[in-house]
């Protein structure tokens, strides 16, 4: 597997863990670690905080190579999403991504209004202005939400902000379905044992921003997700990334939750 796919797949783990969520709003800190895997090898691992205060939210998260992958393809990422919380309804402000690597640095920063426009954004490094002219009238027509808000909102309430989802990389519509749980025992690799239920997450629309579309295609399948309930807390406990070529799991090694 090349180091594209890799951090490509990466990328969309660091989207989808965030479904992480809690039941009450009123201050709550979440403090998760998991380790991510593929073909049985440890490849990365991941710390994910997140800090709910009333009607505001901030949420953290940092992936970085592990194992094998610490001196073949060394890398980090990080992102950071600050909102309001109003009517149930998550509502970003301040969306921010940085991925580094031996070959390359990336930084993406974007600001949005009270309703999902773009107020302004930047990226680094910048990209051909072909795209970014493409892009300057594209925001002008939709409203936007990142997508850990986004997925928060559907979890939490089972309500989309029928907004379109942007990471700074690409924009995309998301589908999420119930599916039958999973029982992990003690024979299981991961640090829980007992039923979970099920999440089966789909990317219908997606559109490189940056590249063109033929150069950066959507290979991912489908995304599973096997949560359970801590401290009143829905917290993955796998997440199960199926792409055209091979699987990713994200499995739960330690978690602390302070209401």
């Amino acid at each position: 597997m090349s180091l594209l796919n890799v951090t490509r797949f990466i990328r969309i783990l660091l989207i989808l863990v965030i479904v992480i969520s809690p039941y009450k709003l009123f201050s709550k800190n979440i403090d998760l670690n998991y380790d991510i895997e593929w073909k049985t090898l440890n490849i990365a691992k991941l710390i994910w905080s997140a800090n709910l205060d009333d009607n505001r939210y901030t949420i953290k998260n940092t992936i970085s190579s592990d194992g094998i992958f610490s001196s073949m393809y060394p890398f980090e990422l990080t992102s950071q999403t600050n909102g309001s919380i109003v009517d149930d309804s998550f509502s970003p402000s301040h969306f921010h991504y940085i991925s580094q690597s031996r070959k390359k640095n990336k930084s993406v920063s974007i600001n949005f209004d009270e309703l999902g426009l773009i107020n302004d954004y930047e990226i680094i490094p910048k990209p051909d202005d072909f795209y970014i002219d493409n892009f300057n009238q594209l925001k002008s027509q939709k409203l936007f939400t990142d997508p850990i808000s986004q997925l928060f909102e559907y979890f939490l309430h089972q309500k989309s902000s029928n907004k379109t989802i942007i990471d700074g990389r690409r924009i995309y519509d998301l589908h999420a379905e119930n599916i039958e749980g999973k029982t992990f025992n003690e024979n299981s690799s991961i640090n829980f044992k007992g039923e979970t239920l099920g999440l089966k997450i789909t990317f219908p629309y997606y559109l490189s921003l940056w590249k063109d579309s033929k150069d950066d295609k959507n290979t991912i399948k489908y995304v599973i997700i096997y949560y359970s309930v801590f401290k009143n807390t829905n917290i993955p406990v796998q997440i199960v990334l199926k792409t055209n070529r091979s699987k990713i799991f994200m499995n739960l090694s330690s978690y602390n939750i302070v209401n």
